[in-house]
């Protein structure tokens, strides 16, 4: 648990610095793209230390895989719709830059889950 809450406090600064840039300079797009990774990492971590605290025998990688895979349906769905239904240049480019920056990052965050799974899984 100790391992999750600093992931959640470094992960929560970075997203504040992003927050922060993005205010101080709003004509940037490239906050928004790289702020997302960070609180994206943020919302996955602390969907894995709430539910394992509640369920002290649920195992946080599948808590933390689970909370991945439907982060990244949301954010794909989003994509689709906001790609479907723009009404000028601007919106269907901020689904496109979505899908084709933030969706590659989940599936990282799940690869990288499941190495990290597969080093530390118990042995039977």
């Amino acid at each position: 648990m100790r391992k999750i809450l600093i992931g959640l406090l470094i992960s929560l600064i970075v997203v504040m610095f992003f927050w922060f840039g993005k205010l101080i300079y709003d004509e940037d797009i490239t906050f928004f793209i790289f702020g997302s990774y960070p609180a994206i990492l943020f919302l996955d971590l602390l969907l894995t230390g709430a539910v394992t605290q509640i369920w002290k025998n649920v195992s946080p990688y599948r808590v933390f895989a689970i909370s991945n895979i439907v982060i990244g349906i949301c954010i794909a769905l989003f994509a689709g719709h906001d790609i479907k239904n723009d009404r000028s240049f601007i919106p269907g480019l901020k689904g496109g830059l979505l899908l084709f920056s933030v969706a590659p990052y989940i599936e990282l965050l799940l690869v990288i889950e499941f190495i990290i799974w597969l080093i530390k899984r118990p042995k039977e």
